[in-house]
């Protein structure tokens, strides 16, 4: 027979771990120290600002346990569960590593009060001691450690009591020193946020609890509003019973006033010890979760015993504890403690405000907080980090972000869902429908691309063509690329024609490996699989009707003809008639590598009506925007002096630091020549080119021949035939936009 795990309850199992938390060693050891430094109104202040971000964090937390079946790992658990893994680990290790420090914390606090006994102890040792006996007992029994928790209570209780029925000091001076210089109220602030944030403490026992959606929303409310009324009496006791002299010298001024101190001393011992045994059962279980989810070694989530407890997981926790015994005492580690807490607990309330806030399906809380107080309570956690120490905020951003960075590039798989698609589509609803509102504006113009592969093209073309529409965009506008698939539709017989349009058609493609090919080249295209059972007709519909929102492709791009067959070439030219007619610019891309080129030639047909001056600057735009994102020199080709010179004016004009060549001067060739020499690597060159309309010919057949001729001399570029021009891209302008507006 297998005994089942024990689980535990709400008192036993978040309240009673939660509260010992929050009345620990501050509580004792720090809280004169406080009243003396901030007054009796400015302790209460911070008390009271303390206790809200914890309440309101307490409100997000008790939301998403009731929306969720909260397992092992808390607030990592949480967090990784509705942001996503990467995220998940960028908060779970730094709050591990605080509830690690928060062990060493207690312990710091637990032997600073033994000192005053044993003046010649070493700290240290007490610690490492302690340390030692704390890990043990959970080793032994975290049943047995639950229910000694229940002793402490009591004993703190009863600590409490005799504090409140204290007697007053007396002292020949009352005032303090003229020399005293009080603790700024950050300071005083980043000292006592450690001593309210036992919530965590709870939450991290969540796979330990009998019914965590129920346990967790009662027992850390209750745990907070019992301790925010706790400290507000003992900060009122204190004012009472001790000048602000003695408050501020004796950090054991509670063993003075108290009406029976020996019951103080056991209620510190006990408080620091049982809040260091809360962390030490917390962290291990956070580790555990980090691992159970591949973000850390699997072992170190290894679970023995009956009672499944993660042993490797507490031997590190512990071995880092006892390491980070060294930084210091409590005045050196709260600050840092309250940098890890109001992160974790900034993410916690940032996660049940925008769950909250889109109202999904799934987001149905038993416990409902307003999406306004865990934005509140979100913005109060990062506000009071940036007033404690605005570099230490910086650098736990930047550490938080490198963790992501880390995670992401492991790409981990995770088996749940979070509310990432879902709040990038409300970001997205929002933006289409702002952009909705505007009107087009040469200013903000850049090329949205429709892709469709044209016949005869392998796959590789087809990335090569994408990898300078990538460089042309600069990954700043959009790409959508709508792979042809011939269907397979019972019934339906192809005509001939069609059919040997299709023999010459794509291949049958599998989209994971386009995505994952275009992952690799980092080229940002939606991609898409359309059945079609007419190639032209099918481009054709895409053409007329595919957009994104009020967001219309403007260009469409196309791979050059690798055939001068007539029946394949006047399906190409139908689709550059339509594209005109739709008002959408059109690039065709032939290219044979992907190379990066080494110069950019701009070559302006000058002897077809098309060339109008909203063509070049077209094209003097489409060059500019190349040039940036590949680097490299821009070269224009004119057909005489006199235009060289126009265009020298025109493009300093146009603040374009492009050159002038022309064709026909010798010299001047041999010397663009001599330029290109000087560039080091093999020759690449992209030549951007004006291409004729329809409407320049007076028959269709004139211009089909025209098409025919441009295959025969430009299918060969990039071949030992053609050493130096290797890639060209023509272009049309057919958008009703003025690309003079956008270069100026």
């Amino acid at each position: 027979m297998t005994l089942s795990k024990k689980l535990f309850g709400t008192f036993e199992g978040v309240f009673i771990p939660s509260i010992l938390t929050i009345l620990g060693i501050i509580m004792y050891l720090r809280m004169g120290w406080i009243v003396a430094n901030a007054g009796l109104m400015g302790t209460l202040i911070i008390i009271s600002i303390s206790s809200l971000i914890t309440f309101l964090t307490a409100l997000s937390v008790s939301s998403m346990a009731t929306n969720m079946k909260v397992k092992g790992g808390g607030i990592y658990y949480v967090i990784s569960r509705s942001f996503g893994i990467e995220i998940g680990a960028a908060i779970g290790l730094p709050l591990f590593l605080s509830q690690v420090i928060g062990i060493t914390f207690y312990l710091a606090g637990f032997s600073e009060s033994l000192k005053y006994i044993f003046p010649n102890a070493s700290t240290t040792l007490i610690a490492l001691v302690s340390l030692i006996s704390l890990t043990a007992l959970t080793f032994y029994s975290t049943d047995l450690a639950m229910k000694a928790q229940v002793f402490i209570f009591i004993t703190i209780i009863l600590s409490l009591i005799s504090l409140f029925f204290g007697q007053p000091l007396t002292e020949t001076s009352t005032s303090l020193p003229l020399n005293f210089t009080p603790a700024s109220y950050l300071a005083v602030f980043a000292l006592f946020f450690p001593a309210v944030t036992g919530i965590s403490t709870g939450l991290s026992m969540s796979g330990d609890l009998k019914n965590p959606s129920k346990s967790i929303p009662s027992g850390t409310i209750a745990a907070v509003i019992v301790g925010y009324i706790i400290y507000v009496a003992v900060a009122f006791a204190l004012y009472h019973l001790a000048s602000p002299h003695l408050l501020n010298t004796n950090s054991l001024i509670v063993t003075k006033v108290a009406r029976f101190a020996p019951i103080i001393f056991l209620g510190i011992w006990m408080a620091s010890l049982s809040s260091a045994l809360g962390s030490l059962l917390a962290a291990p279980r956070t580790l555990k979760a980090l691992a159970e989810d591949n973000i850390l070694p699997k072992f170190l989530g290894k679970e023995f015993g009956q009672a499944k407890s993660p042993h490797v997981a507490t031997f590190i926790s512990v071995l880092l504890a006892g390491g980070a015994l060294f930084l210091g005492g409590i005045d050196i580690i709260a600050p840092i403690l309250s940098m890890f807490f109001l992160t974790s607990y900034g993410a916690l309330n940032l996660a049940a405000g925008l769950e909250s806030f889109m109202k999904n399906p799934s987001w149905r809380p038993q416990f409902k907080t307003h999406w306004s107080l865990s934005f509140l309570g979100a913005g109060l956690c990062f506000s009071a980090m940036f007033l404690i120490h605005a570099p230490s905020t910086l650098l736990a951003f930047i550490s938080c972000f490198l963790i992501y960075l880390v995670t992401q590039f492991r790409q981990i798989d995770s088996s749940w869902s979070d509310m990432r698609q879902g709040l990038f589509i409300m970001t997205a609803r929002f933006a289409l429908q702002k952009i909705a509102s505007y009107k087009k504006e040469a200013k903000n113009w850049r090329p949205h691309i429709l892709f469709t592969p044209t016949l005869g093209d392998n796959f590789s073309d087809n990335l090569t063509s994408l990898i300078y529409m990538k460089h042309l965009t600069q990954n700043r506008s959009f790409i959508s690329s709508i792979f042809l698939e011939k269907a397979q539709i019972a019934g339906i017989n192809f005509s001939e024609e069609q059919e040997e349009l299709s023999s010459h058609s794509i291949a049958t493609y599998d989209i994971h490996y386009i995505k994952k090919e275009l992952f690799k080249n980092k080229i940002n295209s939606f991609v898409k699989i359309h059945k079609y059972t007419n190639y032209t007709q099918a481009n054709i519909e895409l053409i007329r009707e595919y957009s994104i929102g009020p967001i219309e492709m403007n260009s469409l791009a196309l791979n050059f003809p690798k055939t001068d067959d007539e029946k394949q070439l006047q399906s190409f030219l139908d689709l550059l008639d339509e594209a005109k007619k739709q008002k959408k610019n059109i690039l065709i891309f032939n290219f044979h590598n992907a190379e990066k080129v080494k110069k950019i030639e701009l070559l302006f047909n000058g002897k077809k009506r098309s060339l109008c001056k909203n063509t070049k600057d077209f094209l003097l735009v489409l060059a500019h925007m190349l040039s940036i994102s590949l680097r490299s020199n821009v070269f224009c080709l004119t057909d005489s002096d006199s235009d060289s010179e126009e265009l020298k004016k025109e493009l300093k004009a146009k603040r374009l630091n492009f050159k002038t060549v022309n064709n026909q001067n010798t010299s001047a060739q041999q010397a663009f020549s001599s330029i290109f020499q000087k560039i080091k690597g093999k020759e690449q060159c992209l030549q951007i080119l004006n291409i004729a309309t329809k409407d320049d010919f007076q028959t269709s057949e004139e211009y089909l021949n025209y098409w025919k001729n441009l295959v025969q001399q430009y299918s060969k570029c990039g071949t030992t035939d053609s050493k130096s021009y290797q890639h060209q891209i023509f272009a049309m302008p057919n958008e009703e936009i003025c690309f003079n507006d956008v270069l100026n």
